[in-house]
């Protein structure tokens, strides 16, 4: 008979402080691709590289002043989930 082969769990403590140790990571991050893709459409309409540059800095604030605690809701969530399922390094309940 085949023996089933025991997972090694992670400790319950090293998995909450990887967690801690990803939410900057991960707010930093979806903060920087979301204010890439604001300014990017807000630029795309102006003739020059400076033009864009200034347009899409300002979208990009006026975007986090208007919609800030939505998209922090949304990376609340989407970090909750991806937290769940194990997606991020020494965040699985069995190691590999």
């Amino acid at each position: 008979m085949e023996e089933e082969e025991q997972l090694e769990t992670r400790n319950p403590l090293i998995r909450g402080v990887a967690l801690i140790l990803w939410m900057p990571v991960f707010y930093i991050v979806t903060n920087m691709l979301v204010g890439a893709v604001v300014g990017g459409i807000a630029g795309s309409k102006t003739h020059t590289a400076e033009e864009g540059y200034a347009a899409g800095q300002q979208a990009s604030i006026a975007f986090f002043q208007h919609y800030g605690h939505i998209v922090l809701a949304v990376q609340g969530v989407v970090f909750l989930l991806l937290a769940i399922l194990g997606a991020f390094p020494g965040t699985r309940r069995y190691k590999k």
